[in-house]
């Protein structure tokens, strides 16, 4: 999905952490007119000096050196990037996807904000909304991703199904959770710079996160299944790829009652 140059990620990985060219490019001494030209491809740098800027950004030395495959090292740390700017449906989580290329697996839970924080017609609704999402990788890095804006949410309970196509097209395993975060936690990531990685591993020890596997070993039927339903009803399902594969597997539905049911649907129009 992503083969950025090394000059490309610095940009990605800066900009999606919040950096700016001057606070990473004085970490090294050097001016900000230099890691620009840089960014852009128009000037090259030292590898002494991109080690240092890439410190500040959580990239490891070894990648920059060539020495390595996998770019992130922050063993004793929180990776925290914001969702970019954009539609759900097309790049807000494209810091997950840039990291699941570089990865063999991926836990992530989907954090959904305490429900006194919630308006009343978010509670009306009755969806969990998601305003974070916590990732570990397979090198024992932890990510955190919220919006730029405090109060934001990523709306994924609604438009869950972007999530799903994007993680199914990944070489990626994904094992994914859902999380009522207490109010502390939630103020703690609104704040920013107050949640740690103590905070965020915490998460993943807790026994009622309950992770399920969404894109490893589909049988024949299941993987039909879900090509069909991204065919039909792309935008507006609701986390019905994981209820019907669940269903199937329970041997509680067939593929072709499925299709039935969609395809009459389709025809009445409703």
């Amino acid at each position: 999905m992503y083969n950025l140059a090394l000059n490309e990620l610095f940009r990605f990985v800066r900009e999606s952490m919040g950096r700016t060219q001057v606070e990473v490019s004085s970490a090294a001494g050097i001016a900000q007119p230099s890691l620009q030209k840089y960014e852009k491809g128009q000037a090259s740098l030292s590898k002494e000096v991109l080690i240092k800027m890439g410190e500040t950004i959580c990239l490891d030395p070894e990648y920059i050196s060539g020495r390595a495959q996998y770019p992130f090292k922050s063993s004793s740390g929180l990776i925290k990037m914001f969702a970019q700017e954009g539609e759900i449906f097309k790049s807000l989580l494209d810091p997950l996807y840039l990291v699941a290329d570089f990865s063999s697996k991926i836990d992530l839970i989907c954090l959904v904000a305490p429900a006194e924080m919630l308006s009343k017609i978010y509670r009306k609704i009755s969806l969990p909304w998601i305003f974070a999402l916590a990732f570990k990788d397979d090198r024992d890095n932890i990510f955190l991703i919220r919006g730029k804006k405090e109060r934001d949410l990523i709306n994924l309970a609604v438009s869950f199904p972007a999530l799903i196509f994007n993680i199914l097209k990944s070489k990626c395993v994904f094992s994914i959770a859902q999380k009522e975060v207490t109010k502390k936690l939630f103020d703690k990531i609104r704040n920013w710079g107050a949640v740690s990685r103590k905070d965020i591993a915490a998460l993943f020890a807790e026994k009622d996160v309950d992770f399920k596997e969404v894109n490893k070993d589909l049988t024949y039927s299941e993987a039909r299944q879900l090509i069909a339903q991204r065919n039909i009803l792309r935008d507006t399902l609701s986390e019905l790829d994981l209820v019907v594969i669940k269903a199937m597997r329970e041997e509680k539905v067939s593929h072709e009652a499925v299709l039935k049911f969609i395809n009459s649907r389709r025809s009445s129009g409703s």
